[in-house]
């Protein structure tokens, strides 16, 4: 890892600081899912990378605000083809306990 990487959190600023660090050092990931947890962390979204995995603590879902916003706005960087306006409105309605859901997968 070339850049280093900031204590998260569950800060939506800082997941969108370490999700630009580590697309600029590792490219567009795999995938991007999200698991609801009860603890420590309420709402996990994990990208993958080949052998490497990064848990972001401050992106969330099914409410409209910061951490929604944060995420759309990570999804939208590494997939051009959504809108942030209209994915913001999608994880916005997503189902607060949505459990191993995949957000993203990269096209080979």
């Amino acid at each position: 890892m070339k850049s280093k990487l900031i204590e998260e959190g569950g800060v939506t600023d800082n997941s969108l600081y370490n999700a630009e660090v580590l697309v600029k050092d590792l490219g567009i990931p795999d995938s991007v899912a999200l698991t609801y947890i009860d603890e420590p962390w309420d709402y996990l979204c994990t990208a993958v990378w080949g052998e490497t995995s990064f848990v972001f603590s401050g992106f969330s879902w099914g409410y409209f605000g910061e951490g929604p916003k944060g995420l759309a706005t990570f999804i939208a960087s590494i997939d051009t083809s959504k809108d942030v306006g209209e994915f913001i409105k999608t994880i916005g309605n997503l189902d607060k306990e949505l459990t191993d859901f995949t957000v993203f997968e990269r096209k080979r």
